[in-house]
């Protein structure tokens, strides 16, 4: 089977890839070594050609001599017009090297009017505009309020995973969005868990943390993650625990201090330490060989999403075996029951973040490696051989269907 994977970012285009980009990674590696043929489109603002562990990686520009459009706040034409590119090039793809199915992602409108004869699907993200306005949004954060609010660019997008013949989703939160707003039924296929047991690189762990207790962030630092509950959290955590550090690894961004002035999300937290601002250590993204000894070492990992779509980063933490805090109503109650392999608070909610933590820390050693135990029996249901076979089986019935319409 040849599998054509379209996307907006892959694991070629920086070291501190997304979520998205690692996905179909791991996928892409797991359908090669299963025996299938994959390629990969990047709807990028270059063109170039790259192979990834002897896959190929495609790069193209569909927005040449269009942009002046989307300056013009006419974005459906925008669309409209880039669609016809990405359809010629997938069309080109598969004439050299036929394709037996294509699988778009929903990000960027990228799957906007596809007109193609080969058998194609939706792997959703995120649902539309919502983790645009979760980042910006300075008050408490709602989902049924945010959906009221969405962009134009956002509703477009809409209209293309509403044409799709099949929907995947990896969360049931996303699934519960499109099918109740776009009555449009959505299939859950969770994201795979891959553990290469890659050589892991200790030095940064060692020269910044050897020895050190501390409570673990890690991903983008931005209110979409819910870095603010965690300031908001710093100086209350870091006084009840004198022993302990609290770490953030990854990607600034900016946020407002309490001045509305921005500045970096590391400062901020920082600052909202006040005099433990000493014991917040921030570095900057790393390869995931340096990150995992870094995990393995935490206390716990703490993530207080506003919105997500089964985060990569809750995932691995927990096939780490270790304990975590999420947030309800974010999809990490998907992977967590609370008390169990890990704990959940509630969205923008310092108080019941610290009682989560609060709830681990209070617990003897024996009950701590219960949780741990759990979290990794959680991931084994999303080992590479399990999802191989629901993608496989979808990929197959979608084909099948394609050869009853023709």
């Amino acid at each position: 089977m040849h599998i054509l994977y379209v996307t907006t970012e892959f694991i070629t285009d920086h070291m501190n890839a997304g979520g998205l980009a690692n996905y179909l990674a791991n996928m892409s590696n797991i359908f090669k070594e299963h025996g299938h043929k994959v390629t990969v489109l990047v709807v990028a603002a270059i063109d170039k050609r790259c192979f990834w562990n002897s896959i190929e990686v495609i790069y193209y520009n569909a927005s040449r001599s269009l942009e002046w459009l989307a300056t013009q706040d006419k974005l459906k034409a925008f669309y409209l017009l880039r669609s016809i590119y990405i359809n010629r090039k997938i069309q080109a793809i598969n004439r050299k090297n036929k394709i037996d199915i294509v699988q778009l992602c929903a990000n960027g409108v990228i799957a906007y009017n596809i007109k193609i004869s080969i058998p194609w699907i939706i792997r959703l993200s995120s649902f539309p505009g919502l983790c645009e306005i979760a980042e910006k949004e300075k008050k408490s954060f709602k989902i049924e309020q945010a959906l009221n609010r969405i962009d134009e660019r956002s509703k477009i997008q809409l209209e293309s995973i509403q044409a799709c013949p099949f929907i995947i989703s990896p969360s049931n939160l996303c699934k519960e969005l499109v099918e109740k707003n776009l009555k449009r039924r959505v299939y859950v296929i969770e994201s795979p868990y891959c553990d290469y047991n890659e050589k892991t690189d200790e030095c940064i762990y060692n020269q910044k943390l050897y020895g050190k207790k501390y409570f673990l962030y890690f991903g983008h630092l931005c209110r979409l993650k819910g870095i603010h509950t965690l300031a908001n959290s710093a100086e209350c955590l870091l006084e009840k625990y004198p022993e302990h550090n609290l770490v953030l690894v990854g990607i600034n961004s900016k946020i407002e201090d309490y001045k509305n002035i921005r500045i970096d999300a590391d400062k901020y937290v920082k600052k909202k330490a006040g005099k433990y601002k000493d014991r917040v250590i921030y570095i900057k993204g790393i390869p995931k060989s340096q990150l995992v000894p870094i995990i393995k070492n935490a206390e716990m990992c703490i993530f207080p999403s506003r919105i997500d779509n089964l985060p990569n980063a809750c995932i691995e933490a927990l096939g780490l075996g270790k304990a975590v805090v999420g947030t309800r109503r974010a999809s990490y109650d998907q992977l967590i029951v609370d008390g169990m392999n890990g704990f959940l608070c509630e969205i923008d909610s310092p108080i019941t973040l610290m009682q989560c933590i609060d709830r681990y820390m209070e617990l003897d050693e024996y009950s701590k490696s219960l949780i741990h135990a759990n979290a990794r029996k959680r991931v084994n249901l999303m080992l590479p051989d399990k999802i191989y076979e629901k993608y496989l089986r979808t990929y197959k019935i979608q084909i099948q269907k394609q050869k009853i319409i023709n």
